[in-house]
């Protein structure tokens, strides 16, 4: 653009050069005499004057301006290609004579006719700018330089008419582009403001106003400096101001406290920097609101004092897991130093055996809220412990994380006696199986004594008696044998009821079906025995097939089953049960189900509840799992799964 001024104001400048030697020469030839050498050097002089007209000529209609001579009235005299090409016409004949007014636009009229009575005043226009509406009554924009010369009635007037449609159009774009910078400005919640070096404010957007409740950047610079400030942020300014003052612009990140107009303390994060602003070097000042950052600082600094006596191991950390507190019982207990981790990542007493991701994992949990649960921590001597951590995280009332808090609880000694109670668990448990083992073993051997030894006698006797019988009905005597034969019957009756409850003792000791038929049998057998003896209808079936299994599991689920049919009459109330005997792969599924009133939940483990609790040992003795559930009005499930696999002996338990 300046280069183009340039040519312009040269083009202005030879035009009217060209003008004067014409005046000059025509001046010096009407006051010489016509003598032969006055004719030869007119002639020298009008050749040296056509060449020069026909330079100009030739410059005039190659330039990119619009050329135009007028009358005094404005009228056109002569005008190059470009000037005719802007008045949308293709000749000169067309445009001659006629005023240039023709072709200024409505609206420029009035502004046209002041600035041409002032040129014809001051001899000269510069950059006016109008608007030309031309034969196809489109506007283009042209600037006009324009300069007067001759007098009277040989006044002239030389005007140079450039398009600046494209100018216009970059300058539109530009002030568009301004605005758009300002408006964003104007709604960025960040505060901006362009500073002098001296910090006078050239501008300030609406966050700046907001931040400080004023409602224009005049009543907001009318409030003295030092009221906008805390008293302490004050001295800090008056500090910065001393550097800028001596040079040092080095200081470009820094905190304030700024006093509203009602009164109200905000503290704002301010970012100083150095740029270029309407072609001159200023700064610029941004400043983010970090009154809520603040505040949350501050109370977790209160927090931090409110537990530096807490006995539980206590952290702080940013979203960077980096710490930045903790209290003495966390010194005490990692046996480090508060300077050896302030500004450490948490990591530092994370185990090894804790892996990135469950690291990261526990991280995210605790951002979705809080997270609970236990893991290994190590000390500064490298030893490893375990603790029970709570995280939780602290946010701002936008709801942003900013810290994160732990408490941890070294749990060493309660592990300790968890080990110690499981194992006494384990060795109750192992004690009751080794006496249930005992009892079976007790009760198998009191079933062979009375199979072996009283099933025997009883039998004997019962022979005897059957002989004697005989013998006695054989002989013909009197009523005397009668009785004698009527006592015999009482007492062989006896015997036969004897032996029938002997045989049942027996078979509530060890059913010897289970020796010698198998589990399936023994199963059916004790429902029919159920269903006879209480009246509920009692159903059994199997799908398991072929059962080879250790006789200690077989006795244990036999007696299992005796129990759940036990509990069934006294408790349940129902009128049918179902049971069924599955196998999964190498697991034994038994299956109990009744139609009665359905147990309780806090019945199914109340410490009274002993048939529940023999039942459900007896499944953990041989490895395996016992489960109850009920429905109110409609039954009580049981179910028991046993591996098939071998029951561990005493000798592999350490008995």
């Amino acid at each position: 653009m300046k280069n183009d001024k340039k040519t312009k104001n040269e083009l202005i400048a030879k035009l009217e050069s060209v003008h004067r030697k014409i005046k000059r020469l025509e001046s010096q030839l009407k006051k010489r005499k016509h003598t032969k050498q006055d004719i030869t050097e007119l002639k020298q002089v009008e050749e040296a004057l056509r060449e020069s007209e026909e330079k100009h000529k030739t410059l005039i209609e190659t330039t990119d301006t619009g050329y135009l001579i007028l009358d005094a009235q404005g009228r056109v005299i002569d005008a190059n290609k470009e000037y005719i090409r802007l008045t949308g016409y293709d000749t000169l004949d067309e445009i001659l004579g006629r005023s240039v007014v023709e072709w200024t636009a409505p609206h420029d009229l009035a502004r046209n006719a002041i600035e041409v009575k002032k040129c014809a005043e001051q001899g000269y226009i510069r950059n006016l700018e109008i608007d030309y509406i031309n034969r196809s009554e489109q506007i283009t924009p042209i600037e006009i330089n324009a300069t007067v010369v001759g007098s009277g009635e040989s006044v002239r007037i030389l005007s140079l008419c450039r398009d600046i449609t494209e100018r216009k159009q970059a300058e539109e774009a530009l002030h568009l582009e301004k605005e758009n910078f300002r408006r964003s400005l104007d709604e960025s919640p960040i505060g901006v403001r362009i500073v002098t070096a001296d910090g006078d404010t050239l501008y300030a957007n609406r966050a700046i106003l907001d931040f400080y409740g004023y409602d224009s950047l005049e009543e907001l610079q009318k409030t003295p400096l030092r009221a906008r400030y805390t008293s302490e942020s004050y001295a800090e300014f008056q500090k910065r101001k001393q550097q800028r003052q001596s040079g040092d612009f080095s200081t470009s990140k820094y905190e304030i406290s700024i006093v509203r107009k009602n009164g109200e303390v905000l503290h704002l994060q301010v970012h100083r920097k150095e740029v270029l602003w309407n072609n001159a070097q200023q700064f610029l000042v941004m400043y983010q609101d970090i009154t809520e950052r603040k505040q949350a600082q501050e109370q977790i600094t209160m927090l931090a004092h409110a537990v530096r006596s807490i006995n539980e191991c206590v952290s702080i950390t940013d979203t960077n897991n980096n710490i930045v507190f903790v209290n003495r019982a966390f010194l005490d207990t990692y046996g480090y130093t508060e300077q050896e981790l302030l500004g450490k990542n948490i990591n530092l007493v994370r185990s090894l055996k804790i892996s990135d991701e469950d690291g990261e994992r526990i991280r995210l949990s605790t951002l979705e809220g809080m997270w609970h649960g236990e893991l290994m921590n190590k000390r500064k001597d490298g030893s490893e412990f375990p603790i029970f951590l709570s995280t939780t995280m602290v946010c701002d009332n936008k709801w942003e994380p900013i810290a994160l808090i732990g408490v941890a609880t070294d749990v060493t000694e309660r592990k300790r006696e968890e080990e110690e109670i499981n194992k006494s668990h384990k060795e109750l448990r192992m004690l009751a199986n080794h006496l249930q083992n005992i009892r079976e073993e007790e009760r198998n051997h009191l079933a062979r004594e009375f199979h072996d030894q009283i099933g025997q006698s009883m039998t004997a006797l019962k022979m005897d008696l059957s002989l004697l019988l005989r013998t006695i009905s054989d002989e013909k005597q009197d009523v005397q044998r009668k009785l004698v034969i009527e006592e015999l019957q009482s007492m062989q009756k006896l015997v036969d009821e004897t032996s029938q409850l002997l045989w049942a003792i027996i078979s509530e000791l060890r059913p010897q079906m289970l020796d010698d038929l198998g589990l399936v049998a023994t199963f059916e057998w004790e429902a029919q025995r159920f269903e006879s003896r209480t009246g509920i209808s009692c159903e059994f079936k199997s799908t398991a097939g072929d059962i080879q299994m250790d006789s200690k599991k077989s006795i244990a689920l036999f007696r299992i089953y005796q129990e759940a049919l036990t509990n069934i009459t006294r408790h349940a109330n129902a009128t049918v049960v179902k049971s069924v005997l599955q196998r999964d792969d190498e697991v034994l599924v038994l299956e109990i189900k009744d139609n009665g009133r359905g147990i309780a939940f806090d019945k199914q483990s109340k410490p009274k509840s002993f048939g529940i609790i023999g039942m459900r040992e007896r499944a953990l003795a041989i490895s395996g799992s016992f489960k109850i559930s009920g429905v109110a009005g409609e039954g009580t499930t049981i179910i028991v799964q046993v591996p098939l696999g071998q029951v561990a002996t005493e000798e592999s338990t350490g008995h």
